[in-house]
C-alpha cells in the first residue's frame, strides 16, 4: 500500500498554485497583444490554469486531512 505523507500533499499543491499562477499571468498580459488565432489557445490556457488551482485546492484539502 502507498503511503504519501503530509508533507508530500503540500508541496505538491504549491507546485500546483505557482504553475496555475504562471498560466493566468500568461494569460493577462497576453491578452492585450493576441490576434483571432490565438483566442482559442488563450482560452485553452485559462481552462488549464483553472484545473491546476482546483487540483491545488484538492492537494491542499487532503494534506489537512492527514
Amino acid at each position: 500500500m502507498l503511503v504519501i505523507s503530509k508533507m508530500w500533499f503540500e508541496i505538491f499543491s504549491e507546485l500546483f498554485v505557482n504553475f496555475s499562477a504562471g498560466l493566468f499571468g500568461l494569460v493577462f498580459v497576453e491578452l492585450p497583444i493576441i490576434s483571432q488565432k490565438n483566442v482559442w489557445l488563450l482560452l485553452f490556457r485559462l481552462l488549464l490554469a483553472i484545473v491546476t488551482l482546483a487540483i491545488a485546492k484538492r492537494f491542499r484539502e487532503e494534506s489537512k486531512k492527514l
